[in-house]
């Protein structure tokens, strides 16, 4: 936020949240009225373009404290403890660059949950999806790579796959699994490119007794069917494990 108080009203195409009066405010001092520079990460905003914050992400009033609206689920308060414990916290001194990290979702509404959490931290971050135009998704990269003080980029997860270089990060959070690991692998390749001198973690938040176990296996039998068709595997030992896959979907929980 601008003026560092608790309510936000107002949603910017590059996905920070203002106060309404704050921003427009900020647009009027710049000169133009009606365009300027979000003030967060200095992409270009338009009045035209503000959103009106969802209702069910309004945060209530006077919950200082730091924790999330009732309601919120386990695996987002996951994340924003580990956000806070390991990267945002964990810039030491003698560190020549800054922890950064990269939350991956392919739910934009998963993304809106964690962006309202950062906004009530005052944690900097960018955000990066499907909806932005190119030249926005372009300064959003360009703000998290250059911008020190801005260690946190939501991405939606297929958004991922569009030649994203994100070696300014060394941390990668997943927060839901995808049926085809191949999409998770391409997310955690946009770490993994020229220019990367850390190591990277890799982090995958998944709910206990959900569906979502079960996806982990599918993702293990998607990859052993890959790597038998890749080993010479006979076409019958494949069929059995696509088959075994699909009877697994079905399975009681």
């Amino acid at each position: 936020s601008i003026c560092m108080e608790s309510g936000c009203d107002v949603v910017t195409r590059c996905g920070h949240v203002f106060h309404r009066d704050c921003i427009e405010a900020v647009l009027k001092t710049l000169g133009r009225g009606s365009a300027g520079q979000c003030p967060l990460c200095r992409g270009p905003i338009k009045k035209a373009e503000l959103l009106e914050k969802p209702a069910e992400l309004e945060v209530v009033e006077g919950d200082d404290d730091g924790s999330i609206p009732a309601g919120a689920s386990a695996k987002i308060k996951a994340v924003l403890a580990f956000l806070e414990n390991n990267v945002v916290k964990k810039n030491d001194e003698h560190l020549q660059k800054p922890h950064k990290a990269v939350v991956f979702s392919q739910f934009t509404s998963v993304l809106n949950l964690v962006q309202t959490e950062l906004s009530r931290r005052n944690l900097p971050f960018v955000r990066l999806d499907g909806s932005m135009k190119h030249e926005q998704r372009v300064q959003a990269q360009q703000s998290f790579a250059g911008h020190g003080h801005i260690q946190v980029m939501l991405c939606s997860l297929k958004a991922a796959g569009t030649g994203l270089n994100l070696t300014a990060a060394d941390f990668v959070l997943l927060i839901d699994p995808w049926w085809n690991p191949a999409v998770e692998d391409q997310a955690i390749d946009r770490l993994h490119r020229l220019g990367q001198r850390r190591p990277v973690r890799a982090l995958r938040f998944v709910a206990e007794r959900t569906v979502e176990e079960r996806i982990l296996d599918v993702q293990k039998q998607k990859r052993a069917i890959v790597e038998g068709a890749l080993s010479k595997k006979s076409r019958d030992e494949i069929q059995k494990i696509r088959l075994e896959m699909m009877a697994s979907i079905f399975e009681p929980m």
